[in-house]
């Protein structure tokens, strides 16, 4: 089998089983949802309103703001997938978690960003600081 071929499937029972940073894991994927919430409203509703109302540079703004948490949320999805796949990997994940979270902090406007921000910084902070347990022999 190929690389490509090789795909590995996870199973809830797996997940349940499987020794890795649960808690970061859920923290990092609800804040990815809400930064996706928060881009897709900035790309779809905000850039029209602000196009219309104001001027079209704040309409383009806020379209390049939602693109923004868009792809922020993309790579903190990602990373938080890591820290399941990849167990051992959890701080360059929570590194990465932290960094991408704190420049969405940056990028952002309304409750949802910041909500998604925090569970990300969070999330992100608990893969740093967590040890796997350990197996009994």
């Amino acid at each position: 089998m190929t690389t490509m071929e090789q795909q590995v499937k996870i199973t809830p029972e797996m997940l349940a089983s499987k020794n890795y940073p649960k808690i970061a894991f859920y923290l990092a994927a609800i804040g990815a949802m809400f930064m996706l919430f928060a881009g897709l409203i900035a790309i779809f509703f905000n850039s029209l309103y602000l196009a219309i109302v104001w001027s079209i540079w704040a309409g383009l703004t806020s379209l390049i703001i939602g693109i923004g948490l868009v792809i922020c949320s993309v790579i903190i999805g990602g990373a938080a997938t890591t820290l399941v796949v990849r167990p051992e990997a959890h701080v360059s994940a929570g590194a990465t978690i932290i960094v991408v979270s704190l420049l969405a902090l940056l990028l952002g406007f309304g409750w949802f960003w910041i909500v998604g921000a925090g569970f990300g910084v969070i999330g992100g902070i608990l893969a740093l600081v967590w040890r796997p347990r350990a197996v009994p022999a």
